[in-house]
């Protein structure tokens, strides 16, 4: 008897758990209007097998308990709050009905929505692309072939700039001519001007202006040359920066998807539930490009998973990818799978913090000795070393501009040094 009341109290929880995810499915983005409807019909479907099984239990129950529930009337008089309809008017119409708090809070919900679906984002050029592209693009559409930018493609479909290849180069192009412009009128200014090393002042000079002139003539080669290269690169930076956030995500990405997946739904929409969760940025825009290969280029998420595990700036992440393609193909336990790599990536990621702590001690004491208190023992006998007249041509204010200036120059690579380590975790 007792344990027919616990298996009757797992079907009542399983009811439960039923209607919760209905509600919570009602509640979602109209976006996924199909998904949903069919998720709702399914769920439906298996609540009344297991309602089936509840009343199975209720008689065995019955039967056993010497038929208790067999006397109950068929009709029994309802003993609630009854609901009364508004009254009517003059005109013969009913007055409007008082909605509740809860009524209020879920038309103002739908009213969101609703808006939310209106507006739509619309992506103009930049004016300073516009103008590369005006100057430059046939010229870039002839070089995107050249195997020298294949770097900047392969870069490019890693990111999420919003860039063509020619679009890009166009870019590039336009970046080198305008620094090529600078570098001329730098080299013309820094030609008349004398910079005084005693007081740091500046002055403006034609003496030894040939002279001058040759020392300063690569400055209007290399500016450009120095710019071209920054704008090369960019990309490459950026994928690896799109790379590190990522995997920071990744660990907490792949116990979500997990604890999806042990749900039973469909591989395809595991995706798009994360990407409605809003809580991952970085691998949210990997997910959509995932989504738009399957709704939009009509894929199957097997070749679709492929294509953006190539694409992916992350290896990790393209490994997953892989993974979960094979997994699928070969009709693999995908929760085992998911379970298996959310352990792993968790326990890496719990590593690297451990390491980072170690790396911030030493380098606060690192920082403390180098950039605190080196730079004033310097001062002090630069300082000394100008008053006992040792040879030093600077005066006091040039040897305490110098000096901030070092340690602001040094402050300023630590923050970017730690950034960068700090991204890495």
């Amino acid at each position: 008897m007792i344990d027919k009341f616990g298996k009757l109290r797992l079907i009542i929880e399983k009811e439960v758990s039923i209607i919760k995810e209905i509600i919570l499915l009602r509640e979602q983005s109209s976006k996924e209007k199909d998904f949903i409807i069919k998720q709702i019909e399914s769920l439906k479907g298996f609540f009344e097998k297991i309602n089936e099984e509840l009343l199975h239990s209720l008689e065995e129950i019955s039967e056993d308990a010497g038929g208790i529930f067999s006397d109950f009337p068929e009709n029994i008089p309802f003993e609630g709050e009854k609901i009364e309809l508004a009254p009517l008017g003059k005109n013969g119409k009913r007055k409007s009905h008082r909605w509740g708090s809860l009524e209020k809070e879920t038309i103002k919900r739908l009213r969101k929505i609703k808006k939310e679906n209106k507006k739509k984002k619309i992506i103009k050029p930049k004016p300073y692309v516009k103008a590369s592209n005006q100057m430059f693009f046939n010229y870039a559409q002839r070089l995107s072939k050249n195997k020298f930018f294949d770097k900047v493609k392969t870069s490019l479909e890693k990111t999420n700039m919003q860039y063509t290849t020619e679009g890009y180069l166009s870019v590039i192009f336009f970046n080198t001519f305008l620094s090529a412009i600078f570098g001329v009128l730098l080299y013309i200014l820094l030609l008349f001007l004398k910079i005084n090393s005693s007081d740091m002042s500046i002055s403006f000079s034609t003496n030894g202006i040939l002279m001058k002139s040759i020392e300063l003539f690569p400055i209007i080669f290399l500016l450009p040359i120095v710019v071209f290269f920054i704008s090369y690169f960019y990309p490459s930076s950026e994928a690896d920066s799109e790379r590190e956030k990522i995997n920071q995500e990744l660990p907490f990405v792949i116990g979500d998807l997990n604890s999806v997946a042990e749900s039973l739904v469909n591989p395809a929409n595991m995706f798009r539930i994360i990407i409605n969760t809003k809580e991952y940025p970085s691998t949210k825009k990997e997910f959509i490009k995932l989504i738009n290969e399957i709704d939009g280029y009509g894929l199957d998420l097997i070749s679709a998973l492929k294509i953006i595990a190539k694409k992916s700036p992350s290896k990790e992440l393209a490994e997953i990818l892989n993974g979960l393609a094979t997994t699928i193909s070969t009709g693999g336990n995908l929760t085992e799978f998911l379970r298996g790599k959310s352990k792993k990536l968790i326990l890496e990621y719990k590593l690297r913090r451990k390491r980072f702590t170690k790396f911030a001690g030493s380098f606060m004491e690192i920082y403390i000795s180098l950039i605190l208190a080196a730079p004033m023992i310097l001062m002090l006998l630069l300082i000394m070393m100008r008053i006992s007249n040792f040879g030093l041509k600077f005066s006091v204010s040039s040897i305490t501009i110098m000096v901030v200036s070092v340690v602001s120059v040094m402050n300023i690579f630590s923050v970017i040094f730690l950034n960068v380590k700090t991204s890495r975790l």
